[in-house]
């Protein structure tokens, strides 16, 4: 089942949230969901988000997360997916 990383950063004040998606290909976060972020199975992406939360040194509880998302439901909400 393909899935996506992504991280939501929320400002101290709670007036914005910034979702960005892990890019698999270039190692760096991204704004966009391309096809550059998709996994093959869960199952990686899991192992790597789990990887990517255990470096995020700086993460603030409550305001950061790092998570995995499967990327058929995602699509079934009505969510973009850009295919760059």
């Amino acid at each position: 089942m393909p899935a996506f990383i992504y991280s939501k950063s929320t400002s101290d004040d709670h007036i914005e949230t910034v979702v960005m998606y892990w890019n698999r290909r270039k190692s760096e976060w991204q704004r966009d969901l391309t096809k550059a972020c998709i996994y093959p199975t869960f199952r990686g992406t899991a192992r790597t988000a789990r990887k990517l939360f255990n470096q995020w040194t700086d993460m603030r509880p409550h305001l950061d997360c790092v998570g995995a998302h499967c990327l058929e439901d995602f699509q079934s909400r009505g969510c973009n997916v850009h295919w760059l």
